[in-house]
């Protein structure tokens, strides 16, 4: 018996979002810093008030290589930002302006230093991601916490500034009762802040994240790709669940089309 709650827990540790909260999880926490075979960003598309952005973000050995970002309203609304880690740079095409940058995996915590000004420290468990940002010419330091346990989602971001000033934001994320694929962000004030909506696709999963503080259109929606070594477990044990066939393309110019 104790085999097989043990074998249900880790199907369940290493199973792909299927809840809206825990999809919003893994996008907060993995994002394109994706390790170990986790979901990671594909895609971005934001319609912010009067300006659409489109975001394409490219892999190569397991880390992040390029992203291409389409600015509707921008003066030139190209840019591509390119990581070359081994030579440790971090180059925007746009002006052509560079930075060194290096990534260094310590146990279960990712650091990444750039400019060596600024610091970036990431650390990714199953349930909990911890992102620490260092600015050491202005003393500012910000740590973000996110929280995954029963379908709800806490994040929280304290910022200390060289003056010993100290400001805490927090947001929770619950799952919508009557639908798993529905879920509503609140601020720390327990306002509604956003509502989000879970899509699976043959690739992943989609969140549309929906603004509702704002009077005009504000959203954005985020691909995730689900890579095969991070569901085996879990078809082996059982059947796939059904997909749509109609799964969202997304291409850099921000169009959509479906792959039957």
């Amino acid at each position: 018996m104790k085999k097989i709650l043990l074998c249900l827990a880790f199907l369940a540790i290493h199973a792909s979002a299927n809840s809206c909260t825990k999809a919003w999880f893994e996008i907060n926490a993995y994002n394109y810093f994706a390790s170990n075979n986790r979901p990671y960003l594909d895609s971005t598309h934001q319609n912010e008030l009067t300006y659409e952005i489109d975001e394409k973000y490219i892999y190569k050995n397991g880390v992040i290589d390029t992203i291409f970002k389409y600015h509707q309203k921008a003066t030139t609304p190209g840019y591509i930002y390119a990581f070359n880690w081994e030579k440790g740079t971090l180059t925007l095409l746009h002006n052509g302006a560079s930075a060194k940058i290096s990534r260094e995996t310590v146990n279960d915590t990712l650091i990444i230093t750039q400019t060596e000004t600024n610091q970036e420290i990431i650390k990714i468990l199953d349930n909990y991601a911890e992102r620490t940002f260092i600015k050491p010419s202005t003393g500012k330091v910000s740590v973000e916490k996110t929280f995954f346990s029963n379908d709800t989602l806490v994040v929280q971001t304290t910022s200390t500034y060289k003056s010993g000033e100290t400001n805490t934001y927090k947001s929770i994320t619950v799952i919508d009762p009557q639908d798993d694929s529905k879920c509503t962000e609140y601020d720390d004030e327990g306002e509604i802040r956003a509502q989000l909506e879970f899509t699976k696709n043959d690739k992943g999963y989609s969140i549309m994240y929906n603004m509702v503080q704002v009077t005009s259109p504000n959203y954005k929606e985020y691909f995730m790709i689900v890579p095969e070594e991070y569901t085996t477990a879990i078809r082996k044990q059982r059947p796939a669940p059904k997909i749509s066939p109609k799964a969202t393309y997304f291409d850099l110019l921000g169009r959509y089309k479906f792959s039957k």
